[in-house]
């Protein structure tokens, strides 16, 4: 079989590649020009888009293209950090800073030095932090808990979110801090030209090396051309991932049973039929008034009619 995606491209095809970052429509074009750009220079970058778009290989596309690249970087996931110990974790500590502060530690600042620094889920980041990021992006200062002097920092700042930074309590000051230079990361969804290209390339990673595509039925790659994908690439990953072992195991792959319905409304003639077999006795539809009949007929159930009636 054979699946066409039509698109309208507004820009030209180009040879621009970003190593994890496929697609060959234009929204993976000028994504992958803006990536290529933010690694000329060590400005701070903010990822923005939904959850499984491909954020952080974005970031690591950025960082593997600049000249930190020899150096690792270091990720951290902002949701995922104590809120009591998040400063102690970012900015490092002394001996004795705290409850439990056995030996002077250092913190991810520290560990990214003359590298890059990405903080993922950066809307999560503890109101009591915020204010010492800031400081770090004004002036790379920071001082570690229970220090008497400031370090300073020389690591380049990516950052991530798939939140609405602006009409939240996020520090406003340290948002238009992070702006510095954005990327908005496109949703799999206005990008359906790549799907198959993204399951090919998906399906040569290691958990799937021993299956042959071509057993993957038409109507499976039907549905998930027409899939919305609110999960996005990551959500392509698993659905992949369950069909191929579906197919292993002698099973059809249906893509209903492997991601969640979508919260339609059903039409009205659905709703009509779901309401008629959850009643015992069928309801009875009365034809129009006719022009000498009163607009308003009432309506009974079978059992409710008399012979009068």
């Amino acid at each position: 079989a054979v699946f066409i995606c039509l698109h309208w491209m507004r820009c030209l095809p180009k040879h621009n590649p970003v190593d994890g970052f496929i697609g060959i429509g234009s929204s993976a074009i000028l994504t992958r020009d803006l990536i290529r750009l933010a690694a000329t220079n060590d400005n701070t970058v903010l990822l923005l888009g939904e959850t499984g778009t491909g954020k952080e290989v974005a970031a690591q596309a950025i960082h593997n293209l600049s000249k930190r690249a020899a150096a690792k970087m270091v990720s951290v996931n902002m949701a995922a950090l104590n809120e009591s110990l998040a400063a102690a974790d970012l900015f490092g500590a002394n001996k004795g800073a705290y409850t439990g502060a056995q030996s002077s530690r250092d913190g991810y600042f520290s560990e990214a030095q003359n590298s890059t620094l990405f903080l993922d889920e950066i809307g999560n980041t503890p109101p009591p932090v915020q204010p010492m990021l800031l400081r770090v992006l004004e002036n790379g200062e920071y001082r570690p808990l229970g220090a008497t002097r400031d370090a300073r920092s020389t690591a380049r700042l990516i950052t991530a979110t798939d939140q609405d930074l602006y009409h939240t309590n996020f520090n406003h000051a340290l948002v238009r801090r992070l702006e510095s230079f954005i990327i908005r990361i496109p949703p799999l969804r206005s990008r359906r030209e790549d799907i198959g290209l993204l399951i090919n390339h998906l399906s040569k990673r290691a958990d799937f090396a021993q299956v042959n595509l071509g057993l993957i039925p038409p109507g499976l790659i039907s549905d998930m051309l027409n899939f919305d994908w609110p999960g996005n690439i990551r959500q392509l990953s698993n659905v992949l991932k369950r069909a191929l072992l579906s197919l292993q195991m002698g099973e059809y792959p249906h893509l209903s049973n492997m991601v969640e319905s979508p919260k339609n409304t059903p039409p009205a003639s659905a709703e009509l039929r779901k309401a008629q077999s959850n009643v015992t006795a069928p309801v009875v539809i009365a034809p129009p008034a006719t022009s000498t009949e009163s607009s308003h007929i009432e309506r009974k159930k079978l059992r409710d009619l008399t012979e009068q009636d």
